[in-house]
């Protein structure tokens, strides 16, 4: 279908504005994908993808990306929104499709101007630690020194807009301790962090079978990774506690607190905005 042609039917359903603009395909690949099924190119106009931008790009300063792709010589394309998804971390990621198969371009239908700029990924500030997680996004956090119970730590990373910190891959929990060494100079101090045991009022947190239960993350935002909550034991992950923080002794790192013990350091986490 002729492009001029495309873009006089799009301004005739939809009044915004549009644009074709080559949108860099990794920042596709981390967008949420609302509309899962793909459409035929000649099919743009149908009644779905109406219905579907009506229902996710109605807001103010909500930008949708269709982009085009091409299989088995048929150009198709799929409907995203600008909000990252954070468990893209693997093919056919959010886009649905790889790279080779972009045509360089989407239709983007926007209520504002769209400048090449917001298709950069956003930073961590230079007074925050960064790391690239798989999906390509970056992961900010701080580690603050401040005696506080698990309980307060929380609710410091919340009025941040963050969470607890945790870990999505083992790459990522090293460099954290690599952080955590840096600024701890007391190996003995312990920082907060995300996990939790989930139980159901018993002390220890045990099943009936006297089984301990794991620690686990209390956001998938933080970390959908269990494993990494409970992989690399202190001698004091012993059960008696159900919060998780972090030492740094003799290269044993994750303990387990009783939730009401004060420590020197909390770390809080987020996705670079």
């Amino acid at each position: 279908m002729n492009m001029l042609l495309v873009f006089l039917l799009i301004s005739q359903v939809f009044s915004t504005l549009i644009y074709k603009r080559e949108v860099p395909f990794d920042f596709l690949a981390t967008r949420t994908r609302p509309v899962t099924q793909f459409y035929e190119f000649s099919g743009f106009f149908g009644p779905t993808i109406q219905a579907a931008y009506d229902k996710y790009c109605a807001g103010p300063k909500l930008r949708c990306y269709f982009p085009i792709a091409k299989q088995n010589d048929i150009l198709v394309y799929t409907m995203l929104t600008e909000t990252p998804n954070y468990n893209c971390s693997s093919y056919p990621y959010c886009i649905g499709f790889n790279q080779s198969q972009y045509l360089n371009y989407s239709i983007v239908f926007s209520d504002t101007d769209v400048l090449p700029e917001d298709f950069i990924l956003p930073n961590c500030t230079t007074s925050q630690f960064s790391f690239t997680r798989p999906n390509g996004l970056n992961w900010c956090f701080n580690i603050t020194r401040v005696e506080l119970t698990h309980k307060k730590a929380e609710i410091q990373c919340s009025s941040q807009n963050a969470s607890l910190n945790g870990f999505q891959t083992i790459e990522e929990q090293e460099y954290f301790i690599e952080k955590y060494v840096e600024v701890n100079v007391d190996p003995q101090n312990l920082v907060h962090l995300n996990a939790v045991r989930i139980c159901y009022g018993e002390t220890r947190c045990n099943d009936t079978d006297g089984i301990l239960r794991e620690l686990s993350w209390t956001s998938a935002i933080v970390s959908t990774n269990q494993t990494l909550a409970n992989n690399r034991p202190s001698y004091l992950l012993d059960g008696s506690g159900n919060y998780l923080l972090m030492t740094i002794i003799n290269g044993e790192y994750l303990y387990d607190d009783t939730g009401d013990k004060t420590t020197g350091f909390y770390s809080c986490g987020w996705y670079a905005k």
